[in-house]
């Protein structure tokens, strides 16, 4: 009889299902659960836009480092043009100066960094050939306008670690007698992102050659 009243009491209470209360913890549980899976993709999915955007500015910044590189170490002085010097104009945000095109040809190039519309940093860099405008390189999302730094010609079998440089350029930079150009970036792909860093000293090697 026992054991026929104990069948029935559970079977009355398996047919009842879950209480409110019981119905109510479940669902706090799973709040739970799903909370702390959602917070784990948010940070997976905010890692790996950061892992992306440092590599898309990495690719930038060394592609422009490269063009910008390999323009200012073919730097040369061409003949019948009163220049002392393959660069023309320079300053922390502005280096001009005489190259090649990669054919031999002697192009006069501009690399300029510009801010953005407010006035202020994210700024942008531009190099430009003078005359023609075709852009040979460009990057954005520069966190500071100051690219170009100089190392003067060894005096007296010394180098010096920086050449003054006016901050608005000038026009014959022969007194700086110029030997390496340090360019350096700083990209900022995203707002509130990683900072990519990219510097590189130049040597300009033919400052003792001269093209026709």
């Amino acid at each position: 009889m026992n054991q026929h009243h104990d069948r029935q009491a559970k079977q009355e209470l398996a047919d009842r299902g879950f209480s409110l209360v019981e119905l109510l913890i479940a669902m706090a549980i799973f709040m739970v659960i799903f909370g702390a899976v959602a917070v784990t993709i948010y940070n997976f999915q905010g890692t790996q836009s950061n892992v992306s955007a440092r590599a898309r500015g990495t690719t930038s910044a060394l592609l422009s480092m490269n063009v910008l590189t390999k323009d200012i170490r073919d730097a040369l002085i061409p003949t019948g043009i009163n220049q002392v010097s393959p660069i023309v104009l320079a300053s922390p945000t502005q280096l001009e100066f005489y190259t090649t095109d990669g054919t031999g040809k002697v192009i006069e190039v501009n690399a300029q960094a510009s801010p953005g519309t407010t006035g202020t940093c994210p700024c942008s860099l531009t190099e430009t050939v003078v005359g023609t405008g075709v852009i040979r390189t460009s990057i954005s999302n520069l966190v500071s306008q100051n690219v170009f730094s100089y190392l003067p010609v060894p005096s007296g079998g010394t180098i010096a670690t920086t050449t003054s440089v006016p901050t608005t350029g000038v026009t014959d930079p022969s007194p700086l007698t110029i030997e390496s150009v340090i360019v350096s970036l700083s990209v900022q792909p995203n707002t509130n992102g990683p900072i990519v860093n990219a510097t590189n000293t130049v040597l300009m090697r033919n400052l003792a050659n001269s093209t026709p």
